[in-house]
């Protein structure tokens, strides 16, 4: 008995490290006999369409940054835009208006993030890598109804930047996505430096100045937005020569690059600018007006990263026509036990619910037009479409 207790006190590290693996089974390397995900999973090649909620405004030559709040995108400018936020029509695209930040300067405004009630703007860009009053601006969510806005604004530096000639598109300095969670200000740069992603950490909560370096990933392209779900997912989208969205999860807390790695190929969207993921697991990036007129694209992502017990409905379990409608549309339900259904706006407020039968259902909707989502689910299904009401 001694023998084998000292035995299996060998074996033991041993055994720990052949419970580490794949564990989602999407990947082509899934591993039945992992109990720990080490973030080796490897994925399929994936390229999807987007589809186009609008262009942008004229208002918005050089979109860099736009998040989803209540019934308004909130978006900005880069350099030279102005020291406001742009308000549009959450489901339409449209303008509405502009709010002044007041004693802000948009030196090269590049993105923006929500984090309790606050709304963060990333002065982070940093083409030729000489900058050094780089920063953060805070306005509260409350105070974007009114014309003009005060804001608190955030310094930092990098721990490891000590060369500030310039060096045009060839530094690892520059950062266009940032995402804010307790832990302070996240800092992803641009990938000027063949690929590599920067990961650095701004402990602003507790009065912190510098950009700690915390990992990094090289992604062989150019990271130009990021957003955090609400899930925890992280989201970048740039471009490698066509549009990409990459997906982070099921990581180890602050370690987003320790989990699964997934890229979506969204094929060639102008110059990408923006990304936002909104709670319908819904991606939003934008385009600023350079290869073409500015655009807001869409495309769900939750289907790709799956975790616990989902089961993402089958499409074709459920057809919608006509779509865009008028007044109803009908949902063909094609299997044989009821569901419940909901529809919401973009901003995620509940608009109507029910339950689909076998066969078809017809749907009166009489809310304005615009963009809404139906979201279908029962005990182990779950699936969400788009629809457009003309």
């Amino acid at each position: 008995m001694q023998r084998l207790y000292f035995l299996l006190l060998f074996l033991f590290p041993f055994l720990l490290q052949a419970q580490l693996g794949c564990t989602d089974e999407m990947a082509t390397n899934f591993d039945l006999n992992a109990l720990e995900n080490d973030g080796s999973c490897i994925y399929p090649e994936t390229n999807v369409s987007t589809t186009i909620l609008n262009n942008l405004p004229d208002e918005l030559p050089e979109c860099s940054g736009m998040v989803g709040y209540e019934d308004y995108w909130i978006t900005i400018n880069d350099s030279g835009g102005g020291n406001d936020i742009l308000l549009l029509d959450r489901s339409t695209g449209d303008y509405i208006r502009k709010v002044e930040i007041l004693g802000a300067t948009n030196v090269d405004w590049e993105s923006l993030s929500i984090y309790q009630n606050d709304l963060y703007i990333g002065d982070t860009g940093n083409n030729n890598g000489q900058r050094t009053n780089l920063g953060i601006y805070k306005i509260s969510l409350a105070d974007i109804n009114q014309d003009e806005v005060t804001s608190t604004f955030f310094p930092y530096s990098y721990e490891d930047q000590v060369d500030f000639n310039p060096q045009p598109e060839a530094h690892p300095y520059d950062c266009e996505g940032i995402v804010i969670d307790e832990s302070g200000i996240h800092l992803f740069t641009k990938g000027w430096d063949l690929g590599l992603i920067g990961h650095y950490l701004v402990d602003i909560f507790s009065g912190s100045k510098t950009a700690v370096k915390v990992d990094e990933i090289n992604l062989e392209g150019l990271v130009t937005g990021a957003n955090l779900d609400k899930n925890g997912t992280l989201g970048f989208t740039g471009t490698d020569g066509n549009a990409f969205l990459w997906l982070f999860y099921d990581y180890q807390p602050g370690q987003f690059f320790s989990g699964n790695k997934r890229k979506i190929g969204l094929g060639f969207l102008g110059q990408n600018e923006s990304l936002f993921l909104d709670q319908n697991q819904t991606a939003w990036i934008t385009s600023e007006d350079t290869f073409q007129p500015g655009k807001i694209y869409f495309l769900q992502y939750g289907s790709w990263i799956v975790t616990g017990q989902k089961n993402y409905l089958d499409p074709e379990s459920l057809v919608l026509y006509p779509n865009p409608f008028v007044a109803s549309f009908i949902v063909d339900w094609k299997k044989q036990k009821s569901v419940q259904f909901e529809i919401t706006s973009i901003a995620g407020t509940k608009l109507k619910s029910g339950f689909l039968y076998p066969g078809n259902n017809q749907i009166e909707f009489d809310h304005p037009a615009g963009l809404y989502f139906i979201s279908i689910f029962s005990e182990d299904e779950f699936g969400t479409s788009t629809l457009i009401k003309q």
